[in-house]
């Protein structure tokens, strides 16, 4: 028997899970495995959670996001430091023939757990403490 593997984007941790046959009496068996990933659909939009460097929060980031049909949307971003979010218009999910939610891409900055001491100078002179 073939296996087709078809991506689902689920929004919630748990399904039903059914079997049933179709016209030519053979069955289908519908399994939904979830698994970590920073996409979620809310209506018709898409959230995208991207986790980006201090670098790239004040200088500029470029990264693909993954839409439901296995494209990617591909972002070019840069003084991120400016605002918390993005917004993509009309690339969501369908709402009609000619209109589509938006992709709201919410950034994260990863800070490292260990920084040497030789970059100590440097790093209060771009970041001076505040008290």
């Amino acid at each position: 028997s073939d296996i087709i593997d078809i991506p689902i984007f689920c929004i919630k941790e748990s399904y039903d899970i059914f079997d049933f046959k179709n016209k030519y009496n053979t069955v289908i068996r519908i399994n939904i495995n979830l698994r970590p990933h920073n996409l979620y659909i809310h209506e018709n939009n898409i959230i995208f959670k991207k986790n980006i460097s201090l670098y790239e929060n004040y200088f500029e980031c470029s990264y693909k996001i993954p839409i439901p049909n296995d494209e990617f949307i591909e972002v070019s971003d840069k003084e991120i430091f400016k605002r918390k979010f993005k917004i993509i218009e009309n690339s969501g999910m369908p709402i009609s023939d000619y209109k589509r939610g938006n992709i709201i891409v919410f950034y994260n900055i990863k800070l490292p757990e260990h920084i040497d001491k030789i970059y100590k100078s440097i790093i209060e002179v771009v970041f001076p403490p505040l008290n």
